[in-house]
């Protein structure tokens, strides 16, 4: 805990160096700083509709019909993102003869494993996560790649619906089913999910696929939120574990068990709200991939206004 001496604010952080994503973005941007000549064209892949130009960071989004638009050959470098992306994208990479530097994160990895080889036993296959995340459209495709049946659900709700669904399918045997997980879904809402699947078909294997880190950093913002006046929540506005935070902190903030009362979610120090300069106790978190820099540009942000 630390103290301003001039507002007297204390600003307690957690989750600051955020969890396996973070590891593998970094390491993905170490090898192309450090075995990538500049005078490349350089792309990372964000999703399968999306590519950012690299340089010597990440610089803007730019929509594209097809990966070939771009020009992609053998003189390029095409980085695969942390969330991973399904193997149609990198046979196209492939044919292109392009490097590829695949950065995704080894949870990721070892999901899509076990995604494709439950969809080769003709396992039906339930994601739970969000269904625009490049995560679970890249587990997605691990599964259609071995023509099994694949479905994405967001919450209990869609779980139910889908439960109804499947009973009225006599094509899917109802021994075979699993459930898998994005890494950065809430841990209670999969649970949620899981139990209502589980009534339905007994039978139902159930895989444990939440990173660690997900569920620490919100363990520790549970915690946070019980010390502090307010929280700040750092990271991207379309980041889903970065709005998943952010959706838990505000939850507490109206919970009278709690100690904290505001809670924002910002990119950077110009969007902290003018109240959070008044409260005596400021709790930081972020996402799994917001960059040290920002946090600490917005903890210095505290201290000095």
């Amino acid at each position: 805990m630390q103290k301003s001496r001039e507002k007297y604010i204390y600003i307690l952080s957690c989750a600051q160096n955020g969890g396996i994503y973070r590891y593998s973005f970094q390491n993905g941007e170490l090898i192309f700083k450090d075995k990538t000549p500049l005078n490349r064209p350089m792309y990372a892949i964000i999703r399968e509709n999306k590519l950012y130009v690299i340089l010597r960071e990440i610089d803007e989004a730019t929509h594209f019909g097809g990966l070939l638009s771009f020009d992609i050959d053998e003189n390029s470098v095409v980085i695969v993102r942390a969330h991973g992306v399904a193997p149609q994208i990198i046979k196209l990479l492939e044919k292109t003869g392009c490097t590829i530097i695949n950065a995704t994160c080894p949870r990721v990895l070892s999901n899509q494993k076990r995604a494709a080889d439950f969809a080769k036993r003709q396992f039906a296959v339930i994601i739970a996560g969000d269904k625009n995340h490049g995560e679970v459209t890249g587990l997605e495709g691990f599964v259609k790649e071995f023509c099994s049946e694949c479905y994405v659900i967001e919450n209990t709700k869609d779980a139910e619906i889908l439960s109804n669904q499947i009973c009225q399918n006599s094509s899917i045997n109802k021994d075979n089913i699993v459930l898998l997980s994005q890494t950065t879904i809430s841990a209670t809402e999969y649970e949620s999910i899981g139990k209502v699947l589980k009534e339905k078909f007994p039978s139902i294997q159930i895989l444990n696929t939440i990173c660690p880190a997900t569920t620490e950093r919100q363990e520790a913002l549970k915690k946070l939120c019980a010390q502090v006046d307010g929280v700040v929540v750092i990271g991207g506005k379309s980041s889903a574990n970065t709005c998943r935070l952010f959706s838990m902190a505000q939850d507490f903030s109206e919970n009278p068990e709690y100690r904290c009362k505001f809670a924002c979610h910002i990119e950077n120090p110009c969007e902290l709200p003018k109240e959070f300069f008044s409260l005596e106790v400021v709790g930081l978190t972020a996402g799994a991939s917001t960059p040290d820099e920002v946090i600490l540009s917005v903890e210095k942000s505290l201290y000095c206004n």
